[in-house]
């Protein structure tokens, strides 16, 4: 063995790989989540909750006419006349709909209307209607307890692209502690950036930092 053949290499442990790895792998998945709440998720809760609140002023609505002999035929004409009500910001629908949305079509259907509201007396919500329609939207039928305006999807962005650079800050540090090792030969210690120390050269040891350093 020649003085200089290192007898003892230590590389980054297991320990401090997997911490990494999961750090990494956690900032990954909130980014991700983030964003489709942003692009998807948000946007959809305030579709079903805006058509959800059209389906309650079709009831109240419903109900004012027919006391004053509402036919089918100016039920339907009324109904397919409404919109959906919703606030005027951007980013608030899924992509490629906008503010103007109509009453879904079951609501101008009169007999079913009729139906409802004689079945629901005084319940204040379409149950069955809400339901069929819920079904064939392959929406949940429990509708968002709120909407979402269009701070609260921005932010969800923001939070998005924070996890994201979080995650990437922790990928450089990982590859750039993959590549480090530390040695120790007959003559020397040689720390983890290349710099050799003979041990002549050493008045003490510091070992502040070996509790809490996956090294």
């Amino acid at each position: 063995m020649s003085e200089t053949d290192p007898i003892v290499v230590c590389k980054p442990t297991k320990w401090f790989l997997w911490r990494a790895l999961t750090m990494i792998a956690m900032f990954l998945v909130l980014g991700g989540w983030f964003f489709k709440d942003w692009k998807v998720g948000y946007p959809k809760k305030n579709l079903v909750y805006y058509t959800y609140e059209a389906f309650e002023v079709a009831e109240e609505e419903f109900r004012k006419q027919r006391k004053s002999g509402l036919t089918a035929e100016e039920w339907s004409r009324f109904a397919k006349a409404q919109e959906v009500e919703i606030p005027e910001q951007s980013g608030i629908l899924p992509e490629g709909m906008t503010g103007n949305l109509p009453w879904p079509e079951i609501l101008s259907d009169f007999k079913r209307m009729r139906a409802e509201i004689v079945s629901g007396e005084g319940r204040g919500r379409h149950p069955i209607l809400w339901s069929e329609y819920t079904n064939e939207k392959g929406w949940s039928e429990q509708p968002p307890k709120a909407d979402y305006d269009s701070g609260k999807i921005r932010n969800q962005l923001i939070s998005g692209i924070v996890c994201m650079v979080l995650a990437g800050g922790a990928i450089f540090l990982l590859v750039r502690t993959l590549g480090r090792r530390m040695e120790v030969d007959e003559e020397a210690f040689v720390a983890a950036g290349g710099v050799r120390i003979p041990f002549t050269d050493m008045i003490r040891i510091d070992k502040r930092k070996w509790e809490n350093k996956g090294l």
